[in-house]
């Protein structure tokens, strides 16, 4: 009896590696997140390498199956969704690949969703939650900064996902493409530092009283953070304004941009009249202005400071933390950090874990009264 409890005390860790795979991958659910990638379009180009199966979603009916991929055009018919010489269909339809999809060139892991919206294809991935930050925290920040930066962003990212998918507005997916949401470029702008990154926090995200956040980042605050409440008008205790001394020097924290006669005028609504002054009405805690004034021979036009920043070009005007002077008959912008101030400033991070920070430490000093905890479904 000594001998056989023995062998079987050397067995059972054995057995255990054996079989870890197979009760980790039950256990295993990922969260599916839906991407919006193209909409308002005729038609587009879908390309796979690899065994792929369409279907039509609303019949659960085999369009096509094929054992080393395929190449097709798909269009826009009526209100039906034409796929290559197969046929039309009135959709959606489902593309999944066991490699990546190409769609208009770039490559996308999971499945590929077409829609017809009032005779223009709507195009969706649908894929995992974490292989979506793979190609968003490199397209977020460069893959060659500080491993605690990369954690920082692949945790916020995630969080800021999450808190979409339980609060989007859209029926039919989650979050878009571009720096409306977060920027995501599919498989191939994935790094191997980044992707390790979001592995070594699979699952991590920021919480607020156990309900995650929506943890909005940005380039730079040019020495402070935004108060939410200035921004969105929202009032988050976890959004706080933050100043920070770690962004100074790096390459968005100052910038000044020189606006013409005419730039200005257009923004009254008139190309007539003598510009008499520029006046910032309202100045946030942290610098940011709220209300501005555009005084002129004709009268005074007056705008919030983000509608100013959004007509002249969010590329251009890089924040609304700013003051305004007059050159001549120009007036010189100097201004400071890039986007739009709330929550984590990205080349804050940066700094800070290069100067020692951990990811957990970055994190908290951004989103305060949070705590990273591992995501579970009831924190939505």
């Amino acid at each position: 009896m000594k001998y056989q409890k023995s062998v079987f005390v050397l067995i059972l860790p054995l057995l255990l590696l054996l079989f870890m795979p197979a009760v980790q991958a039950l256990n295993h659910n990922p969260v599916m997140i839906r991407v919006k990638l193209l909409s308002g379009i005729s038609t587009v180009t879908l390309k796979t390498s690899a065994a792929t199966v369409i279907k039509n979603e609303k019949t659960g009916s085999e369009i096509i199956r094929s054992r080393s991929g395929t190449s097709l055009t798909v269009t826009a018919a009526g209100k039906y969704i034409r796929i290559g010489g197969a046929g039309a269909f009135s959709g959606p339809i489902m593309v999944y690949s066991s490699s990546p999809t190409a769609v208009k060139n770039k490559t996308y892991r999971g499945q590929i969703w077409i829609y017809n919206e009032n005779g223009r294809l709507l195009i969706i991935n649908r894929l995992d939650l974490e292989e979506y930050l793979y190609s968003v925290v490199p397209m977020e920040i460069s893959h060659a900064w500080n491993v605690n930066a990369l954690k920082a962003q692949a945790i916020a990212a995630r969080s800021y996902a999450l808190a979409q998918i339980a609060h989007n507005n859209y029926s039919l997916y989650d979050l878009d493409n571009t720096d409306r949401s977060q920027v995501y470029g599919g498989a191939a702008t994935e790094q191997d530092a980044t992707t390790k990154a979001v592995r070594l926090t699979s699952g991590e995200v920021i919480t607020y009283q156990r309900k995650v956040i929506a943890a909005y980042f940005h380039a730079c605050c040019g020495g402070a953070t935004a108060d939410v409440k200035n921004v969105w008008g929202s009032d988050l205790p976890y959004l706080r304004s933050v100043k920070s001394r770690y962004c100074k020097g790096t390459k968005y924290y100052s910038w000044n941009v020189t606006l013409t006669r005419n730039e200005l005028l257009a923004l009254t609504g008139s190309s007539k009249g003598i510009i008499r002054k520029i006046r910032t009405t309202a100045i946030s805690p942290s610098g940011r202005v709220l209300k501005i004034q555009i005084i002129t021979t004709q009268g005074i036009t007056e705008m919030t400071g983000n509608e100013f920043r959004m007509k002249l070009g969010a590329k251009r005007i890089l924040s609304t933390k700013f003051t305004i002077k007059r050159v001549g008959h120009a007036f010189v912008l100097d201004g400071y950090g890039w986007g739009h101030g709330v929550g984590m400033c990205q080349w804050s991070a940066k700094k800070m874990a290069e100067s020692g920070w951990s990811y957990r430490g970055i994190l908290a000093f951004f989103y305060k009264h949070t705590k990273i905890m591992r995501y579970r479904e009831n924190m939505l």
